[in-house]
């Protein structure tokens, strides 16, 4: 059970006042027990008065100005160190920065390059498959006329074969008929 405060006790529930510093209290929370509060645990903090907060801000103020004055000249050799070192460095890093870039394009052309060779192997891959097609389609078509010639020549013995046997039995059946005619 947690309680709420009430005006004229110290803490978020506690039972302890404000006129005996130094006296703690406990504060029902609930399964976790009785917590201790001290009355004076704020009782090092002031706040400062405005002379003070003045003093302050003129003395920040002061060495601020003090490190401005301070300030070495342009043509100190510090200074200058400090700036050749700079610029070596900033030299340094457009170097690399161009370095980076033409690796970059490098790669990119050999990408292109790769990706070029890719393409024309594939093309005449398709185009070898082509030739292949048609001479495939070329070879069926010639058995194809060869078949048919074939067909057309073995249909012409069968006709010839057939009119030759109608003759030959025509002639038989002559013969025959002749025989007869010739014994009445």
């Amino acid at each position: 059970m947690i309680t709420l405060p009430r005006p004229g006790l110290a803490g978020a529930g506690g039972t302890a006042r404000n006129d005996q510093p130094g006296r703690t209290a406990p504060i029902k929370t609930g399964r976790q027990g009785p917590i201790k509060l001290r009355q004076d645990a704020m009782k090092g903090f002031k706040d400062k008065s405005f002379s003070e907060r003045l003093s302050t801000a003129a003395e920040a103020k002061q060495a601020k100005l003090k490190l401005l004055l301070n300030k070495p000249a342009a043509d100190d050799p510090a200074v200058l160190r400090r700036n050749a070192e700079r610029q070596a460095i900033a030299a340094a890093r457009e170097i690399r920065a161009a370095e980076r870039a033409a690796a970059k394009r490098a790669e990119q052309a050999r990408e292109a390059a790769a990706a070029a060779e890719l393409a024309a192997r594939q093309q005449r891959e398709a185009e070898e498959r082509e030739a292949a097609r048609r001479a495939e389609e070329a070879r069926e078509a010639a058995e194809q006329v060869e078949r048919a010639a074939r067909e057309q020549r073995e249909a012409a013995e069968k006709a010839e074969q057939a009119a030759a046997l109608a003759a030959a039995q025509k002639a038989a059946r002559d013969a025959r008929y002749a025989a007869r005619k010739a014994r009445k």
